[in-house]
């Protein structure tokens, strides 16, 4: 399939309940066989984006396409340029450095934990 509930990590389990829904069946079976796909937080180095991604840009790691880039902004609040991506599941280690191709350009990235906020509460509010 294309995307699943279970490639979120916050829906993994959304098949257990005691409900039941149209596509219960195909997400217990894909459970069973394993996913190879999981969404991801990123941290994009670099200037701020001027806007949201138009297309999924590519993600590499060694050199090796392991994604891609769903969407992507500048967040004015913690001042970085963030990203939700899909890649594969043996590369989605908190703090894996990653590079993602942005108009053909590379530019460094991180994994970082989602949701996206400022844990420490270090940024003021206003």
């Amino acid at each position: 399939p294309r995307s699943t509930p279970l490639y979120s990590s916050a829906a993994s389990d959304v098949y257990k309940r005691q409900i039941n829904f149209i596509g219960k069946k195909a997400l217990i079976e894909i459970q069973k066989k394993g996913i190879k796909r999981q969404q991801i937080g990123l941290e994009i180095e670099g200037d701020s984006l001027k806007g949201p991604n138009t297309i999924f840009w590519e993600i590499f790691c060694d050199d090796k396409i392991i994604g891609k880039v769903t969407s992507a902004v500048f967040s004015p609040r913690l001042e970085k340029n963030i990203a939700l991506a899909m890649v594969d599941k043996n590369f989605t280690k908190i703090g894996l450095k990653l590079s993602v191709e942005i108009n053909g350009v590379l530019r460094d990235a991180i994994i970082v934990e989602k949701p996206f906020f400022d844990p420490k509460k270090a940024l003021p509010s206003s």
